[in-house]
């Protein structure tokens, strides 16, 4: 039979099929790519979300540009990260220099550390291992140092015992960026604030504990690649000071012979003590020159002008400048109400910004100083050492050329105070000590555990008067005081808890709390991460509808202190559409990923909560975390939220409790909670969202949104997605189940055939016949015939 045709069966010789295919194909990628850009447009435009007014809110100073906050010490890390990037290209090379330098101060220590400065003085900080702004200061202040002292070596208890703590970190940093900076950590005879002098004689007076020590201090310090030691003993009794001595001397004796120096701290204005006889079997002698009123005496200067000349003159008659150090104070103290408070540059300045004080530059003593009543009648007299202080002190002391000056402390100055450490003797004031540098504490006020940013740092400003005979400021006036992030906070509620829920929404968990809180009664507020709620619609709309509230905790959970602002508000923004897409709501809660409690640490962490904010979300923070995460155990979860909800005060309340529904196996949240809902509630507590605490209602959390082109756009751009992401899901599930299933089949089909063969009845043959055909040749090699045969 003929072929009738060689077309197509669905050939269509008019080609209208295919030009309407075609319309449709282009119709479709129109309305495509007019969905993707509606869809990334709503991405990238901020909502306006209306500020809610909490309780006594302040607004908050608008944000600079972030380029110029990045050019602030202590603020916006991210300048200082991407510094420490572009140092990283160079840390192999760096780190040879830096191991050379150590072999440097190892095998000739004093003559790297006690050669001359070239006409300056050596420029040493003390470094303390505690305070909030320590290494912040470490990192301002490490480029003008030639020393740093840390504390890290502690005599303590009843037998006195050897307790070093020396920080890898630090001593890894300080010798990656200053590697010729030597380290010299500081050994007191002191614990939890507390000097046992008594506990010290008795050890001095031992020979053997005494060389014990100073085994212990070799060790130390070699196996540290440290260059010495400060001895800083206090209230040592008299009858010991021989004892002391002794040991100087065979510590010194023992610390030679391998480069190491020992300096010994001592009482300025004790004129009991034998300065010539110490500096004798020392390498320094340090003169701690502050402390002329401090915590057991009346009000008053804590360095006077007067009282310091008068001191460094007097030990000047019997030190050798060129081996003393003079040690001055950079700190604050606050008489108040029959007791004495020790505080930073920082806390005085902000103290004072807040009482709305002046302070005033005294006469008699050239210390600033001033004085506020709180609202409980209680008086606060508040005198302290900044960087004018600093100056006369060193312009005093300059005459006699001294091997160094040593601030005393890191995280407690007026960073104005590195523009004269350091520098040739008999330098004016510079006139770069009249800006201050944004400061790096932060300022909390109110209760609770929802934040606010109410003010952003600002710098500050002072003018000064040089006396133009003697060199001296005699005056000072702060212009404006420098201020820092002040954060307000909000919600604490007495006997009420917000249980909050971070990660979800998961499958397998978030059913399981739901139908827990469900059968309890007990409302809670889920912080939603929005990858997890795209994939999990249903989930979200469960939440709502058993009468739940929730929150953003950002759409991937990334870490938003070293995020750039662009991507925060994109993390932001993304979840909001979503939610917006999903629920027809607004979110107006918000809880950063990685925000360990309700108070961020350092302004990386304030940073987002800022964009957050100006974005008109609410940040919720926390003061009870059970740490259920790393499943401690079911009852270590139910006694830690227990223990931490019960240390509730007046100063800290803990009204938000922070548990998980994703990121892992929550098993153990499962079987804490109902424990803990019966519990909590059986001591009092009642249950409500976060929103309750700062009495917003569920619209004001979440309010309703109008119907719009836009949140008909992004509803159908996301589910499409996570209907996308569904059908793949279950896709690479049947394949996967299927592929399975076939080697199942296959592997069974094979067992089967072998057992079949194995067990099939094969009678054995009575016998074998073969035939055999053997040929015949004559003569010529030819076969004329065969002959068969049978075996």
């Amino acid at each position: 039979m003929a072929n009738k045709s060689n077309k197509p069966i669905f050939f269509d010789a008019s080609g209208r099929r295919a030009a309407h295919i075609s319309v449709l194909v282009w119709v479709a990628v129109a309305v495509g790519m007019i969905a993707a850009v509606a869809f990334f447009a709503s991405l990238t435009t901020v909502p306006h979300l209306e500020n809610v007014k909490l309780p006594g809110q302040m607004n908050a100073v608008p944000m600079a540009e972030l380029e110029r906050k990045a050019t602030a010490p202590g603020l916006l890390r991210s300048a200082t990260r991407l510094a420490e990037e572009a140092r990283s290209r160079r840390e192999k090379s760096a780190r040879e220099h830096a191991r050379r330098a150590e072999h440097a101060l190892r095998n000739n220590a004093r003559a790297a550390i006690l050669e001359p400065q070239d006409g300056r003085s050596l420029s040493i900080a003390f470094y303390p291992t505690w305070g909030d702004n320590t290494f912040a200061s470490l990192q301002r202040a490490l480029p003008k140092l030639d020393w740093v002292v840390p504390t890290w070596l502690t005599l303590a208890g009843p037998d006195m015992t050897l307790m070093p703590a020396v920080d890898q970190h630090v001593r890894s940093y300080i010798r990656d960026n200053k590697p010729g900076a030597a380290r010299l950590p500081s050994l007191q005879n002191a614990a939890n604030g507390k000097w046992d002098g008594p506990g010290l004689a008795k050890l001095l007076a031992n020979p053997g504990r005494r060389q014990q020590l100073i085994a212990q201090l070799s060790k130390v310090v070699e196996q540290n690649q440290l260059q010495g030691i400060v001895i800083d003993f206090e209230d040592l009794p008299v009858k010991s000071r021989k004892d002391l001595e002794t040991f100087l001397s065979d510590l010194s004796d023992v610390f030679s012979p391998h480069g190491w120096i020992v300096v010994l701290a001592t009482p300025v204005g004790d004129d009991t003590w034998p300065f010539a006889a110490m500096a004798k079997v020392v390498d320094y002698t340090m003169l701690m020159a502050y402390d002329q009123h401090w915590l057991t005496s009346a009000a008053g200067s804590i360095a006077g002008e007067p009282w310091f000349e008068s001191v460094i003159d007097k030990r000047m008659k019997v030190l050798d400048p060129s081996q003393t150090i003079v040690a001055i104070g950079a700190y604050a103290y606050d008489w108040n109400g029959g007791d004495v408070d020790g505080l930073t540059f920082e806390d005085a300045v902000i103290a004072a910004h807040d009482s709305h004080a002046d302070i005033d530059f005294d006469d008699a003593s050239n210390n600033p100083h001033f004085s506020y009543v709180e609202d409980d009648n209680v008086r606060h007299d508040i005198w302290f050492l900044d960087g004018v202080t600093a100056y006369n002190e060193i312009h005093a002391a300059d005459i006699y050329q001294p091997a160094g000056y040593a601030v005393w402390r890191l995280g407690g100055e007026d960073p104005t105070i590195w523009n004269i450490m350091g520098q040739p003797y008999g330098s004016t004031a510079p006139a770069a000590m009249g800006d201050i540098p944004i400061i790096d504490d932060i300022d909390f006020e109110g209760r609770g555990e929802l934040l606010s940013v109410a003010a952003e740092p600002t710098t500050g400003t002072r003018t000064f008067e040089v006396d133009p005979k003697t060199g001296d400021i005699d005056d000072e006036t702060y212009t404006r005081l420098p201020t820092t992030y002040v954060i307000r906070q909000f919600g604490a509620a007495g006997k009420k808890l917000a249980l909050t829920f971070d990660d979800g929404p998961d499958p397998e968990w978030t059913p399981k709390i739901l139908d827990i809180l469900k059968e309890k009664h007990v409302p809670a507020t889920f912080f939603m991460i929005g990858s997890n709620a795209e994939a999990n619609p249903g989930l979200v709309q469960r939440v709502l509808a058993e009468g739940h509230e929730i929150g953003s905790h950002t759409f991937t959970h990334p870490n938003l202190s070293v995020t750039p602002p662009e991507a925060v508000t994109l993390e932001l923004n993304a979840t909001q559409r979503l939610f917006e897409a999903l629920t027809g709501r607004s979110l107006r809660l918000f809880r950063p990923p990685y925000l360990g409690d309700s108070e961020p640490t350092d302004y990386d962490e304030i940073v987002p909560v800022k964009i957050a904010q100006d974005m008109g979300y609410i940040t919720v923070g926390l003061h009870v975390d059970p740490l259920d995460w790393m499943q401690p155990g079911v009852d270590n979860i139910v006694q830690s939220t227990l223990d931490q909800v019960g240390m509730a005060t007046t100063e800290m309340p803990r009204n938000v409790v922070l548990l998980h529904d994703a990121g892992g196996d929550r098993e153990q949240t499962i079987e804490a909670l109902p424990i803990l809902i019966d519990k909590l509630r059986a001591e009092g507590y009642t249950f409500v969202p976060v929103s309750a605490l700062i009495s917003l209602t569920p619209e004001e959390a979440m309010p309703h949104l109008p119907l719009t082109v836009s949140l008909l756009t992004d509803r159908a751009v996301f589910l499409t997605l996570s209907t996308l992401g569904h059908i793949l899901y279950w896709s690479f599930l049947v394949a996967i189940w299927l592929g399975i299933a076939r080697l199942l089949f296959l592997v069974g089909l094979s067992l089967w055939r072998r057992w079949a063969e194995s067990s099939m009845d094969v009678p054995a043959p009575a016998h074998i016949r073969v035939s055999v055909i053997v040929p015949a040749y004559n003569e010529e090699n030819v076969i004329v015939s065969t002959v068969r045969g049978i075996l």
